[in-house]
């Protein structure tokens, strides 16, 4: 009975495991309460803060008059339709196209002087945006997957570090199970 009085103090939650609880394993348990903590923390910060630049990519798409050009799943127009461009094309590219499509097309890089012929010659203009507006429009546009890829949107990337901080948990609590489990029982 003195080991369960014992987990009302929550600095002595290990307490419970009694004489079997060592040291290293109190610091281990608590370090790894204090890890998933921070790694839900982490989770809705990094939640929050992609939902809020979405929502200013929105505003910028229309502001900036991406849509007199492109849709998002409606089919091209003086440009290609913009579903599905995150998973189609890598980050970086994206970055730089939108930020200056301009110097790509003078470099001469393929995707851009693909994209150019393909739709009659007509250049996406440069519309000096900084790097933070062009992130929030390239993250508005990962809000858009692929088109009927809606069983695909069901598990959003969102939820990763609780996934993970979830998977982690399962392992340590199955290793602290099976370390503890390893009691000798005589059996009369």
């Amino acid at each position: 009975m003195g080991n369960i009085q014992s987990i009302s103090n929550p600095m002595c939650v290990a307490a419970f495991f009694g004489s079997h609880c060592t040291r290293s394993m109190r610091a281990w348990l608590f370090f790894l309460l204090v890890g998933l903590l921070l790694a839900g923390t982490v989770g809705l910060v990094w939640d929050s803060a992609l939902a809020q630049t979405a929502e200013e990519g929105k505003a910028l798409f229309q502001e900036k008059g991406c849509a007199a050009c492109h849709t998002i799943g409606r089919g091209p127009l003086v440009g290609p339709d913009l579903q599905g461009v995150t998973a189609r094309r890598e980050r970086a590219w994206l970055t730089r196209w939108i930020k200056e499509p301009d110097k790509m097309l003078h470099e001469g890089d393929p995707i851009a002087t693909q994209l150019l012929r393909e739709y009659k010659n007509v250049p996406m203009p440069n519309l000096r945006l900084t790097d933070q507006q062009v992130e929030a429009i390239i993250n508005y546009l990962g809000t858009f997957g692929r088109p009927g890829a809606a069983a695909a949107r069901a598990l959003p990337s969102l939820y990763v570090p609780t996934l993970l901080a979830a998977f982690i948990a399962l392992i340590a609590l199955t290793a602290l199970g099976l370390r503890m489990g390893r009691k000798q029982v005589e059996v009369r």
